[in-house]
């Protein structure tokens, strides 16, 4: 009996699904960040209709990127690369969502929600830093030619 071990070093290609979800996060981010600093016209008392418009384009951003989420027949192997990268789009979902509700809930009676608000920029940044770090970070080695 004679035993093997083989060390197999696999990582997620940069020019695929990885730039695309690092593209829609900076999409995410630019957006939650101009709605964070347009707020007073979001939520002014004469603006109900902005307030719907805005969801509705947020809405059909979440569209977008939930579409990339969906990957049937995905190789196992491929899935458990790319689950850190599939959580943080899921993080981005739930800004997003978060978002959402906000402006179509939002009751012009009640003050700005300016916190919240903040915490949404500082998620869907922190996670689009992460995605940066993760297309930057893993650069392959080139084989040694002899």
């Amino acid at each position: 009996m004679v035993r093997y071990r083989a060390a197999i070093f696999v990582r997620v290609s940069r020019p695929g699904w990885l730039t695309a979800s690092w593209l829609v996060a900076l999409v995410i981010s630019v957006v939650i960040g101009a709605g964070r600093f347009s707020l007073h016209v979001v939520y002014s008392k004469t603006a109900a209709g902005e307030a719907g418009t805005a969801a509705t384009l947020l809405l059909a951003l979440l569209g977008v990127f939930a579409s990339m989420l969906v990957r049937p027949g995905e190789h196992p192997l491929a899935s458990r690369l790319l689950l850190l990268a599939r959580l943080l789009i899921l993080v981005q979902a739930a800004v997003v969502l978060i978002g959402v509700g906000n402006l179509v809930l939002h009751n012009p009676q009640h003050a700005i929600p300016v916190s919240l608000w903040n915490w949404l920029m500082i998620v869907a940044w922190a996670a689009t830093g992460l995605f940066t770090l993760s297309w930057l970070l893993p650069v392959a080695l080139r084989p040694h030619r002899e």
